[in-house]
């Protein structure tokens, strides 16, 4: 995507005029080092806006204060926090950091994983799926659309299938399909799987897309209704706090970690990331019916309690999973 991007007409002639095309692709491919991750490092550019652009465009009222940018510096050839003084730990500098880290979690809690959206996400990725394995649509048609004008193309190349259509139909009307079984990573007074059962489940749903892809089917017949009414949403088990690995200088000349100052506010917020994955299992609204029952046969299947069915009977709150 990157590579067409960069070979559009005019960007491409106005890079190759300016001399630096290859440096700017270098950029925007390397991994490390000062420049490529001021673009998109752990707590570059990218970061520094989204947080504040998606704080304000959902109403939560949360900030960064500006004044964490005179703290960044190259150290070791990698863009680094600047948490000392003359050797002196800044302790305001360390705050405003960690409170930056603070601001993407309740983002992440908030917005990014709110259940609305993964659900939504879940349609989307499902109707796409059906799209390219009908071969009605090509990757390369994706990269230059909008948010709407994806949408449209998906419902225009599915209009003669009628599971599909019916799913992008219900998107379009905001009929979110209703979650039917949820389980989560087994926490405090949390019910649910160990982490050797979450990468045995992502093993299986999310990294097996046929997998899961025959696990929706079955789940579909057990109940009676189309293919494209069951969904399954296993994201991969790797959320983390990818931040608290931001460089940060202690002492002058020597770059360390933020995770290993052994901060126990930054240890909490990697548990809580860690804490925020969830397995769905949701069915099209209009059939309430079967939902009860696709609760059971889902619990049946990944070998878990229904967590959202403890929570309505109150043993999710007490712990009290065996009851």
């Amino acid at each position: 995507r990157l590579a067409r991007s960069l070979a559009e007409p005019a960007l491409a002639a106005a890079l190759a005029a300016s001399g630096v095309g290859a440096r700017v692709r270098e950029l925007l491919t390397a991994r490390v080092g000062t420049a490529a991750e001021i673009i998109a490092g752990v707590v570059g550019a990218d970061l520094l806006d989204y947080l504040r652009r998606d704080a304000y465009g959902t109403g939560l009222r949360q900030d960064y204060d500006d004044r964490i940018f005179r703290s960044f510096i190259s150290l070791d050839g990698r863009l680094t926090v600047d948490l000392q003084k003359r050797g002196l730990l800044r302790h305001d500098v360390l705050s405003e950091l960690i409170h930056l880290l603070r601001v993407r979690y309740n983002l992440t809690e908030r917005v990014y994983y709110h259940h609305a959206k993964m659900v939504a996400g879940a349609m989307i990725s499902k109707a796409l799926e059906l799209a390219l394995e009908a071969g009605r649509i090509r990757r390369d048609e994706i990269y230059d659309l909008a948010d709407e004008s994806f949408l449209w193309l998906l419902a225009q190349r599915l209009a003669d299938q009628p599971g599909a259509a019916a799913l992008l139909d219900d998107l379009a009307c905001r009929r979110l399909y209703k979650r039917v079984y949820q389980t989560s990573l087994a926490g405090w007074q949390v019910q649910g799987v160990s982490t050797a059962q979450q990468a045995e489940l992502a093993a299986r749903y999310h990294y097996d897309i046929a997998g899961r892809r025959a696990a929706e089917e079955r789940l579909a017949a057990a109940l009676g209704l189309d293919p494209a009414a069951v969904l399954i949403y296993c994201p991969a088990p790797t959320m983390q706090l990818k931040e608290s690995t931001v460089p940060v200088c202690v002492e002058p000349g020597r770059a360390t970690t933020l995770a290993e100052l052994g901060s126990a506010e930054v240890s909490s917020l990697a548990d809580k990331y860690r804490g925020l994955w969830k397995l769905l299992v949701c069915v099209r609204r209009g059939h309430e019916a079967s939902f009860a029952r696709a609760g059971e046969l889902a619990a049946e299947l990944f070998g878990a309690a229904n967590l959202l069915d403890l929570h309505q009977r109150g043993g999710l709150a007490f712990g009290s999973a065996g009851d």
